[in-house]
């Protein structure tokens, strides 16, 4: 299943639903694989690149839309252009209301980034753009012959199937393991949209060599440092087992060559009140819980019980709005089950005519906890470390304690730009605004107070100023969209003088002239945006299909005989009607199309 494609879209996998509603400032579920390479990058051979890589992946050239029901991605025809570094690392890439690519790729100096909103891709499909990316961008620059990387015999459909929907059986049997409440890090974070991020370099063969002296794999061996190191800096009175989550690639366990999201994960605890407090028996206790996580009836179970919740016809029924706020409270609750995370995507590898240009490789992500990531290339073995705190005291823990085990970490040598941009300082309209609101009500009241009128005239500018803020604050939020705040402007704008209408002693004016005016108004609205963005009326038909429903009221109110001055209200009601009537007799079969795309369940 091409993961439900419908012409130009299609729909998100079942663990890419939960990025777009639980992303934020403080945990953008952005992640950036780069490679280091042993000369500096020319832009423009970089930008040649990426075009010839996006011929191969056009699945990349998406962006995230709501419906009623889910998000979905659509195919766009923005193109990704490649730029010098400027944005702290994992900043922002989904912007709700606009429609933007959900990846970037940058440079500086000798390094290429290639940064991702998770919901489009996971770590092994980045690994595979970023390795078309670097391939290209070296026979470009030294003229070198091109190289197939993969199955050449791939197509775009195996690119985009979701194998969750493809390998999901509703009669076997789901997890109902339980997962120990564990130890969670606290202390003083850092501010929104900043992050700790410390880089290690070690040799392969040398963590390998110790693994092996152990009798486990690397993740086993990282992954019990990891929690050991933690274990160092907590409260001696807190016994709760500390967790890691590890995200397992699905495709070794089903044939798939999909570019989407297809990851399960796996939760290895240790309990240092129960089971000792030595370094060897946490790698004992993770090896025995890695080897029962990974045992493949175990990751299937645990997937159908992902992929049946999303199936449940109740849980799709659910309007989408009210699904964001369940997958925002049900991943704030999952967070006690983990400590960190820790992902390790493997080794990565290039053909000999092109690996000898590559000095490594790098791999970090956002995080509102503490993340560790890792990958290697050839002896370069990259560890990095992500924070949501400012104490890095977890981080030296690890790095010492790797070094007396004898794996001591090499100079990572990662440049970053001095300066990043400063973040964006829109909110600050919003303070100031709100500030200045504030005051005026504050203030009206208390000239009200000392002048002790008969009347509530300070009722009236308080209200006032409320209404004011509210609709110049949804103006703002919503200006990604204009069609989308257009439509919100429509129905707060009214609602708001049905309000007052009823405060002031109804006398109908805001049913009578305001409803169908601001509905002529915003039609008109639309049609100027279309205009002045230069975007066919197909593309946002639904706003103009929602507005002129709306402008429909007025005129079933006149069948009702709820108006006495039919002439505002009737000449609403006929434009509303004529726009409907064009839209579905000219673009009918993209009226069908839109319908399915905003109400997919």
């Amino acid at each position: 299943m091409k993961g439900k494609m419908m012409g130009n879209w299609r729909t998100i996998d079942n663990t890419g639903k939960i990025f777009p509603a639980t992303s934020n400032r403080r945990d953008t579920r952005v992640f950036r694989l780069y490679v280091v390479l042993k000369e500096n990058v020319d832009g423009d051979v970089l930008q040649q690149a990426l075009d010839k890589t996006i011929e191969k992946y056009p699945l990349f050239l998406s962006v995230i839309r709501k419906g009623f029901f889910w998000y979905y991605l659509e195919k766009s025809d923005l193109k990704p252009e490649a730029a010098l570094e400027s944005k702290s690392p994992c900043s922002s890439i989904y912007i709700r209301d606009k429609k933007s690519l959900l990846f970037e790729v940058t440079y500086y100096k000798n390094k290429i980034n290639f940064e991702v909103f998770h919901a489009l891709t996971d770590g092994t499909g980045a690994v595979e753009f970023i390795r078309e990316l670097t391939k290209n961008y070296i026979c470009i620059k030294h003229g070198l012959a091109d190289v197939v990387l993969g199955d050449e015999l791939n197509t775009e459909v195996d690119y985009e199937t979701d194998g969750f929907d493809k390998y999901y059986e509703n009669n076997q049997k789901v997890s109902n393991q339980k997962q120990p409440r564990t130890y969670q890090l606290h202390g003083l974070h850092c501010e929104p949209g900043t992050m700790k991020l410390n880089e290690y370099v070690f040799s392969t063969d040398e963590l390998r060599n110790k693994a092996r002296q152990l009798g486990v794999s690397i993740t086993v061996l990282l992954t019990s440092v990891l929690i050991y190191s933690i274990n160092e800096e907590r409260r001696v009175r807190n016994k709760r087992p500390i967790g890691i989550m590890v995200p397992v690639n699905l495709r070794k366990y089903f044939p798939s060559e999909t570019m989407m999201n297809f990851f399960g994960w796996i939760s290895p605890y240790h309990d240092f009140s129960t089971e000792g407090t030595d370094l060897k028996d946490v790698v004992s206790s993770i090896k025995q819980r890695f080897k029962e996580g990974l045992h493949k009836e175990n990751i299937i179970a645990r997937m159908n019980k992902l992929v049946k919740m999303e199936k449940n016809p109740f849980l799709r029924g659910i309007p989408l709005e009210l699904k964001i706020i369940s997958m925002r409270l049900a991943a704030s609750m999952s967070t006690g089950e983990i400590t960190a995370v820790y992902s390790n995507i493997g080794a990565l590898k290039l053909p000999d005519e092109i690996g000898g240009y590559v000095q490594r490789f790098g791999f970090f992500v956002s995080t509102p906890k503490v993340q560790m990531c890792s990958c290697s290339y050839k002896d370069e073995f990259t560890v990095s470390i992500t924070s949501a705190f400012e104490n890095d005291n977890i981080q030296r823990n690890f790095l010492r304690n790797l070094k007396t085990m004898g794996i001591d970490a090499k100079d990572s040598k990662t440049e970053y730009p001095k300066e990043f941009a400063k973040p964006y300082k829109g909110l600050m309209f919003v303070k100031v605004f709100t500030f200045a609101m504030i005051a005026l009500a504050v203030i009206t009241l208390g000239i009200n107070y000392m002048l002790r009128p008969v009347n509530h005239w300070p009722l009236y500018t308080v209200f006032g100023a409320m209404c004011m803020w509210f609709v110049s604050i949804l103006g703002y939020f919503k200006r990604k969209n204009l069609y989308k705040n257009a439509i919100w402007q429509q129905i707060i704008v009214t609602a708001i003088c049905i309000i007052w209408d009823m405060m002031t002693g109804w006398k109908g004016w805001s049913v009578e002239f305001v409803f169908p005016a601001v509905n002529m108004v915003i039609l008109i609205s639309l049609f100027v945006i279309s205009l002045v963005q230069k975007e066919h009326i197909r593309k946002n038909m639904i706003y103009f299909l929602m507005s002129g429903a709306i402008g429909l009221v007025p005129f079933v109110l006149l069948l009702t005989g709820c108006l006495l001055f039919p002439y505002v209200a009737m000449m609403g009601s006929i434009i509303s009607f004529l726009v409907i009537t064009a839209v579905i007799i000219f673009m009918w079969n993209d009226v069908k199309h839109e319908i399915m795309k905003k109400f997919h369940v």
